[in-house]
């Protein structure tokens, strides 16, 4: 059955906003009119007209309905209405006259705000040993694939992304220590190191970046390139939020430190409180939280620098 298909994944909020305001911002957008499309030709039960339209749904070249639900979740559920689809999906191939084409083999696709220039850093973030009982599982390969949303939560691990323009900034002018720039250096902590372990948080605001600092310094020559070092900290959030956290790293760039070639910082300290969607409701004491950032590698293995 997968054959069949080519997977997609989007933040459903931002094809199709439940707010009036957001709603006319992206009236005109491509991706909102194609997913709108479809949505208005779908069944009344199945598309949930004034709510979220988080869903799994299964759609033709064109927008074309083929089957979907919103909320949907289950394989019970779900496999029906992909027959179906399949089914409807080779009338419409006929009276249309679509022509088959192979699915691209490809593996994970770099996200498309992020694919412009600059470096790239993958960033992985999870619980650390002492923020759960010892008898839940914080890891095991292949032991959530298929599991319900309540067992997610103990996986405890995510991943997100952070863009820095220029990786000159992160290249100290000469030999002793200096302060990394103040707004390279404040972005990457109010993006990077935020509560989102088991699911969304927002950013940190200015007012909630009490205090941050980050200092480089060279560490010794790399063949023709240059290698420095980092030590950081930062106190970020309010009374009912927040991370606190030290870090250390290390970058390897080009002689003239206009290209990163390689690029490790870790941050590990505590975190507090709960937001609505980051699944920390039962929660909200101070337990231990890391974040590890890398140079993005791609499936083709070109290195993160994206030039």
């Amino acid at each position: 059955m997968a054959r069949e298909f080519v997977p997609v994944a989007a933040e459903a909020y931002l094809l199709y906003p439940e707010d009036p305001g957001h709603l006319a911002r992206v009236a005109d957008d491509p991706a909102h009119r194609f997913f709108r499309r479809f949505g208005e030709s779908m069944p009344a039960n199945d598309w949930h007209a004034q709510g979220t339209k988080q869903g799994i749904y299964l759609i033709g070249p064109e927008g074309e309905y083929l089957e979907g639900r919103w909320a949907a979740s289950s394989a019970a559920e779900m496999l029906p209405r992909f027959e179906r689809a399949v089914e409807r999906w080779r009338e419409l191939r006929k009276q249309r006259r679509y022509a088959n084409k192979p699915v691209p083999a490809r593996g994970h696709a770099t996200p498309p705000d992020l694919a412009g220039g600059g470096m790239l850093l993958r960033v992985s973030l999870r619980d650390l040993p002492g923020a759960t009982p010892e008898d839940v599982v914080r890891w095991r390969p292949g032991a959530f694939d298929d599991a319900n949303w309540a067992t997610f939560m103990q996986w405890a691990w995510n991943q997100d992304w952070h863009a820095i323009e220029d990786p000159r900034r992160l290249v100290p002018d000469g030999n002793s220590e200096q302060e990394v720039d103040a707004a390279v250096a404040r972005r990457l902590f109010a993006e990077v190191f935020v509560d989102r372990v088991r699911g969304q948080a927002p950013s940190w605001t200015a007012a909630q970046v009490k205090g941050c600092s980050m200092r480089m310094r060279r560490a010794r020559a790399a063949g023709k390139g240059i290698v420095v070092e980092y030590v950081g900290e930062a106190d970020l959030g309010d009374q009912e939020h927040g991370v606190r956290v030290r870090c250390y790293g290390r970058g390897e760039f080009d002689a003239g430190g206009a290209r990163c070639t390689a690029f490790e910082f870790v941050g590990t300290g505590l975190r507090h409180g709960a937001y609505q969607a980051n699944q920390r409701a039962q929660m909200t004491a101070p337990s231990p939280v890391g974040f590890a950032l890398r140079l993005h590698v791609d499936d083709q293995g070109k290195r993160g620098d994206r030039r």
